[in-house]
């Protein structure tokens, strides 16, 4: 880098007001000095700079919060953890309700599913379904329920659900409550 006489003598002198540091006019290493010191003044000024833009964009984002109401968390050392088990809870309390909900329509659409086929039944067999419906009691607990005599063969297992009553050879079969 080639510069003329008086940048240099401008440049040793500005050395030495500003920073109290002198040269002689043919030290070799002056122009390295200028070149460095001209650098970190422009990086110096290219820094500011950057710090200005990062101050206005920190300025823009608390107006935007503020705008839209966003909800800022401050954490101490060893805090956030607190707020991680607080957030898993309530993913789990979510998550228990929208699992109970499903629970709940399963069940809802089984039993909806089991009337149907009863209707089914009842509608194909008309003589059948009226002596079944002939036979139906209503026990002093409120629940109703259908009695038979026990068979020999197997003909009770494709109920879900019966009651044997007592060794007399009668079945009972909860239909549900009244």
């Amino acid at each position: 880098m080639k510069w003329c006489k008086e940048e240099k003598l401008k440049f040793i002198k500005e050395m030495e007001i500003n920073y109290g540091v002198r040269y002689s006019e043919n030290d070799e290493i002056v122009p390295l000095y200028h070149y460095l010191h001209h650098n970190g003044k422009q990086l110096d000024s290219q820094l500011t700079v950057a710090k200005d833009l990062i101050n206005q964009l920190e300025i823009r984002v608390q107006e935007i919060k503020k705008q839209t109401g966003t909800t800022v968390y401050n954490f101490s050392n060893g805090e956030a953890w607190k707020w991680q088990w607080g957030r898993a809870v309530v993913a789990l309390v979510i998550g228990w309700w929208i699992f109970m909900l499903g629970y709940i329509w399963v069940t809802y659409r089984e039993s909806e599913s089991k009337l149907t086929n009863a209707k089914e039944i009842l509608a194909k067999y008309p003589i059948g379904g009226e002596q079944l419906m002939q036979r139906i009691k209503l026990a002093g607990e409120g629940y109703y329920y259908l009695e038979f005599r026990k068979q020999k063969g197997s003909t009770i297992k494709d109920f879900e659900e019966y009651i044997e009553l007592q060794n007399n050879g009668v079945v009972r079969v909860p239909l549900g409550t009244k």
